[in-house]
């Protein structure tokens, strides 16, 4: 049997893990491959190979959305082994031929429309939680289904009593930002102080304030070293001087073009200053922020 399941990886985990179960023969070997550092070629040679301890196998192909030469799968879909084959991905393009082939060729899963409501009243059915509470717990996790379930194994062992009220979603469970360090620097790319600051005030509540300065410093580095490397170097050598995965790479290079030589190195000038600055004692680091968005 072959599967292609595209989904959030908690799901994908618990989805792998019915597919086993669905199994009549439970002496199964299971192999794993990341098309990140590995390749479909040899996931397709383990799938083929006859197993000496095991009466079957089962290989995992996680971030299919990875893949660029299809031919070689495709010509194992139409003539696959008894074996079972899972191809997992978070994200995928659905207008790529990637994407319709493989739909067309296995069995597909798209696991990506969570009802996070049901979600929560299953994994909580044994726990006495009224509706407004649980729609605390959903926007407290922004919807990422690998923090809801981890806050909900939380809330489990915190409430013995099995009673869940809207105060111990405030007491136990971490409040989570919709932001990442990716969205902070493309509106500062976009000198958008408005939610710079909308952005800044979400992720300071997760991360300490000088802490986010090395995030920031970190990444403008990376994108000084992208910018500089790209003038002399093919994107296959810089992927392989700063160990980054060719998507990764391509995404960077596109908040790259945001900035110029001159504003990338300001960036790097402003927050060496302001990091000297808090621990020199010159400044309280909960308003560097601030001070910060007013030299943008």
């Amino acid at each position: 049997m072959n599967y292609f399941i595209i989904g959030n990886s908690k799901l994908i985990k618990e989805e792998i893990k019915k597919i086993k179960a669905n199994e009549q023969n439970k002496n199964i070997e299971i192999v794993t491959f990341d098309l990140e550092d590995n390749t479909i070629l040899k996931a397709l040679e383990s799938i083929n190979t006859i197993s000496f301890f095991n009466d079957k196998k089962m290989i995992i192909v996680t971030n299919i959305n990875l893949l660029e030469d299809l031919k070689p799968l495709l010509n194992y879909l139409d003539n696959p082994t008894d074996n079972i084959l899972i191809l997992t991905a978070e994200n995928i393009d659905e207008k790529t031929k990637l994407f319709k082939s493989l739909k067309e060729k296995t069995i597909f899963k798209n696991l990506n429309n969570i009802d996070y409501f049901n979600y929560v009243k299953q994994n909580l059915k044994d726990y006495k939680i009224d509706n407004l509470t649980i729609n605390l717990l959903i926007d407290y996790t922004n919807k990422n289904i690998d923090i809801l379930a981890n806050e909900i194994e939380k809330l489990k062992l915190y409430k013995e009593d099995k009673i869940i009220t809207r105060q111990d979603i405030i007491k136990v469970v971490k409040k989570y930002s919709k932001y990442s360090i990716f969205d902070f620097i493309n509106s500062i790319a976009k000198k958008d102080k408005k939610q710079i600051l909308s952005i800044y005030e979400s992720i300071s509540k997760e991360e300490d304030e000088i802490k986010l300065l090395a995030i920031l410093a970190s990444h403008f580095r990376l994108l000084n070293q992208i910018k500089i490397m790209s003038k002399t170097l093919k994107d296959e050598e810089i992927t392989k001087k700063l160990s980054l995965h060719p998507y990764r790479l391509k995404i960077l290079k596109e908040q790259d073009s945001l900035f110029s030589s001159n504003e990338i190195l300001n960036q790097l000038k402003l927050l060496q200053e302001m990091d000297l600055k808090i621990k020199s004692g010159l400044i309280d680091k909960k308003i560097i922020f601030p001070i910060y968005l007013s030299k943008i």
